[in-house]
């Protein structure tokens, strides 16, 4: 056996914690705290999940900014808590063949039929 095995089944070195990983997320806010020493925010996913994320002052005063709109947030996370790192509102969808379609055919339908002709 090597060593570190040895260390590890003797208990003479603790087991690694579990590291934070990056947390990227799509949805609303539904919620601010501003008590002193205790500022969040709490996103409700669009999995339905509700998570509260801890954020600074000017995170929290971006956040109400952005009540009404579909967010976008970049957090880390460990066993524990969430850290709020980024919050941005989610940018639109990219239109579909048929909505960019519609729209040229509205927008220039009369000119191409003309120089079809």
């Amino acid at each position: 056996m090597r060593a570190p095995d040895l260390a590890f089944a003797m208990g003479l070195i603790a087991e690694p914690k579990a590291s934070a990983h990056l947390v990227a997320l799509d949805g609303t806010l539904v919620e601010f705290g501003f008590e002193p020493g205790r500022t969040e925010v709490k996103v409700r996913a669009m999995s339905g999940e509700l998570l509260t994320f801890s954020a600074s002052i000017e995170q929290v005063e971006l956040a109400l900014g952005l009540r009404l709109a579909v967010v976008q947030v970049l957090a880390v996370a460990d066993a524990q808590k969430h850290r709020l790192l980024r919050i941005s509102e989610q940018p639109p969808l990219a239109p579909t063949e048929e909505e960019r379609s519609a729209y040229l055919f509205k927008t220039w339908g009369s000119l191409l039929t003309r120089l079809a002709q």
